[in-house]
């Protein structure tokens, strides 16, 4: 059960799909009296009662505290993607499995490289985006956004896009060597595991999940925000400085 969003979501969908029908699961879209309900991002509160077991693969940065009401009171199981995904849902006294997550293996190998950087943000407003594009300066490299919002720049060296074709996103994601999100934080972060199966190098923040994964991410020294449960951060402008500049000055082998 999910919100097909053209973006994260229908990745998880897509990623969810292909690990049930090979593991022998029979997959309907549509309401009903069935074994099992996954709610993607949150329960579908309407629906509960048509399943024996209902299974939750939530996103921490898009929690509410009317899904933790229901939560509490349906039973519901969390399938969690993280290390702190797990850590926050335990924290809300619901049952919990961690069974990691994955994303499309996106590699292209006939698409020639350049020294350029790419930054996909999709339509969520967590990814850093603004935050990316006020710290870019004129001499470093060139910057690609793609964002279903609005942006503007009158910078030469920023392009920005809006929503673009399947095709237009897969060239993008194996054209550019260097992918960078200084995301606030991520559930999962499709765009940035995306970027790693490219072989780009992939600088993103250090937090939840990046630094779960010792030695994949170039990792953007952050500063964590508040104490609640979800750990948000921010990068400051000195840390996406600091990647753009090696970037620029890096060798051919250093890359």
């Amino acid at each position: 059960i999910v919100s097909d969003n053209g973006f994260g979501l229908s990745r998880d969908r897509e990623v969810l799909e292909h690990a049930l029908s090979a593991a022998g699961w029979t997959l309907f879209s549509d309401a009903g009296p069935v074994e099992m309900q996954i709610h993607l991002e949150a329960p579908s509160a309407h629906t509960l009662g048509e399943a024996r077991t209902n299974i939750l693969l939530p996103n921490p940065e898009h929690w509410t505290a009317d899904s933790t009401s229901l939560l509490r009171l349906s039973g519901v199981r969390v399938w969690a993607k993280t290390q702190d995904a797990e850590r926050i849902f335990r924290g809300l006294g619901a049952e919990v499995t961690r069974i990691g997550w994955r994303s499309l293996d996106r590699l292209d190998l006939g698409v020639p490289r350049r020294r350029a950087f790419l930054h996909v943000a999709g339509q969520a407003r967590h990814k850093g985006t603004d935050a990316l594009i006020r710290a870019w300066r004129p001499e470093w490299l060139q910057l690609t956004v793609v964002s279903a919002s609005r942006l503007e720049t009158h910078q030469s060296n920023i392009t920005t896009l809006g929503r673009i074709s399947p095709e237009q996103l897969h060239q993008l994601q194996n054209e550019h060597c260097f992918h960078i999100y200084p995301a606030r934080y991520e559930g999962h972060g499709h765009a940035e595991w995306e970027g790693l199966s490219c072989g780009a190098m992939v600088f993103a923040t250090d937090g939840s999940p990046f630094n779960e994964h010792p030695g994949l991410f170039l990792l953007l020294p952050a500063v964590r925000t508040g104490d609640g449960p979800v750990a948000w951060h921010d990068v400051p402008a000195s840390s996406i400085a600091d990647a753009a500049r090696w970037a620029l000055d890096a060798s051919d082998s250093e890359i």
